[in-house]
């Protein structure tokens, strides 16, 4: 068979390609210069990225308005009372324009005065509703 020579052409041809460089231990492949040695220098270490810097919240709150406490009827009464009588005439309205428009129809005794209970009926509904 052709083929046997072939091969032992082969091996004859490579064995000095396989054969172990002169002067290293048994079993080491590589000249001892080929090593690398382990790496000594330590790695930087990561960047760690800052979080971006924000500027301050400012909180703008609305300034509180003024509020007038709410005052009783009694008290609205007696503010507009300025005789003390215990009634207010036109004059004593004058300056409130929802009483000057209404005076006849809250002056139920048609007397030119709103007594207290008439002054009070100006919150009632006419349909009976308050």
């Amino acid at each position: 068979m052709k083929t046997t020579p072939v091969l032992a052409l082969l091996a004859l041809a490579a064995g000095p390609a396989l054969a172990q460089p002169a002067g290293l231990p048994p079993g080491d492949c590589y000249p001892p210069a080929a090593v690398a040695p382990p790496p000594t220098a330590a790695l930087p270490a990561p960047a760690i990225a800052e979080p971006p810097t924000l500027p301050p919240v400012v909180v703008v709150k609305p300034a509180p308005s003024p509020v007038r406490p709410m005052m009783s009827d009694d008290a609205k009464f007696a503010t507009l009372d300025t005789s003390g009588n215990g009634a207010l005439d036109r004059g004593e309205v004058s300056a409130n324009s929802e009483l000057v428009t209404r005076f006849g129809s809250l002056d139920k005794n048609h007397d030119g005065k709103l007594s207290r209970m008439e002054y009070g009926l100006r919150n009632v509904d006419p349909a009976g509703g308050r």
